[in-house]
């Protein structure tokens, strides 16, 4: 008995939360599928708790209404205060952001909450930590329907997109159930389940041209998880069966990959002469394959064979496109490289003042390609 009671005042709180214009005795006795004497007993039950419920007029009506939640005081260690600073910056940096006005608005009232020192610490920590978000994709021009994305997910609802598939260079209607949202690499992504292909599908953002409601709702599978969903790839294309990718680097680029957190599944051994040797499983090695070139001769793939003959492939065309293009010899040499002819030259994959060149484009020290292919649905 005592259970069931506190489980009505718990839903009793959430309806007056999501009601800031007040409930009468009725609605709330109908909501809660309760007798309205029994909704008086609780309601004075969380009022004598403490509970900041209250009651109002509201026009000929009398009602019950949950105060605004309020944490006067509340005392904040400096690196709580640190922390919360940093937080500010990732989560409100990216332009066009539809978190950014919440962060900022909670961080008003966080700030309202500090005294002069906390003030100074927050401000100090501006100024010396930084979130590195210059690659991060605008969304000014979709904040409207990035909102409207951010609604269907939370509230269930199935919406209707406009989007560009690369593949085909063409664009499409589609309806979505949205599933949620991912941040991956400077972009976001919607991860839903599309009535096209009736199967769970990955949508970059930057390629929907338009949203819609429908009015539809749906059911997420039991047990879901975005998290779960892309765990066993190595980004967010996500292959059919998982397999055992082995790769081979050079003592020079060893210690990087020793520091790496690469994926969950990721072994690494020692290999001959200085050499490490890097052992993951993984759904499926687009994104893989992408990550491995920008290494260019300092990472040698062991299996599976056909991810090593797809990787000589690439090399003997890049051979063949670079040699052309110079008019030189189609055999590279140790001299050959960024810096031939007067400039400074870098062994292949050698980090120059932090980067290393790649073939997929520019591989940071951690050796994560800062561009490529994005999934698309």
């Amino acid at each position: 008995m005592r259970h069931a009671q506190l489980a009505r005042e718990w839903r009793m709180l959430r309806e007056l939360s999501s009601h800031p214009e007040g409930r009468s005795y009725t609605e709330l006795a109908r909501s809660m599928g309760a007798a309205v004497r029994t909704v008086y007993r609780d309601l004075e039950t969380l009022k004598r708790a403490g509970f900041p419920v209250s009651r109002a007029r509201m026009h000929t009506k009398q009602v019950w209404k949950l105060a605004e939640s309020r944490v006067p005081g509340v005392a904040f260690t400096p690196a709580e205060l640190t922390a919360l600073a940093m937080a500010r910056s990732m989560l409100a940096g990216s332009p066009g952001s539809p978190f950014a006005p919440a962060i900022r608005s909670a961080f008003h009232k966080i700030q309202a909450a500090c005294d002069r020192e906390g003030l100074k610490i927050m401000e100090a920590a501006d100024q010396k930590l930084y979130a590195d978000l210059r690659r991060a994709r605008p969304y000014t021009e979709r904040e409207v329907w990035f909102r409207m994305l951010l609604n269907a997910v939370a509230r269930q609802r199935t919406v209707r997109i406009r989007y560009y598939t690369l593949e085909r260079a063409s664009e499409g209607d589609r309806e979505v159930d949205p599933y949620g949202l991912v941040f991956h690499e400077g972009a976001f992504y919607l991860v839903g389940r599309c009535h096209v292909r009736s199967q769970v599908r990955t949508f970059l953002l930057d390629r929907i041209r338009a949203v819609a409601e429908t009015g539809k709702v749906f059911v997420m599978p039991e047990g879901f998880s975005v998290k779960d969903h892309f765990r066993q790839a190595w980004g967010l294309i996500r292959g059919a069966a998982l397999e055992t990718v082995r790769a081979r680097f050079a003592p020079r680029v060893a210690r990087i990959i020793r520091e790496g957190r690469w994926h969950e599944s990721q072994r690494i051994e020692d290999g001959p002469g200085g050499s490490v040797i890097l052992t993951v499983k993984v759904a499926g090695t687009t994104e893989i394959r992408r990550w491995l070139l920008g290494f260019g001769a300092d990472a040698e793939v062991i299996e599976p064979p056909d991810l090593r003959n797809s990787i000589a492939r690439e090399a003997a065309a890049l051979t063949a496109l670079y040699g052309a293009a110079r008019g030189e010899r189609s055999s590279p040499t140790a001299n050959d490289g960024p810096g031939a002819g007067g400039e400074r030259s870098s062994p292949p994959g050698k980090a120059v003042n932090g980067f290393a060149p790649g073939a997929a484009g520019i591989v940071g020290t951690a050796g994560k390609p800062a561009s490529g292919k994005k999934p698309a649905g």
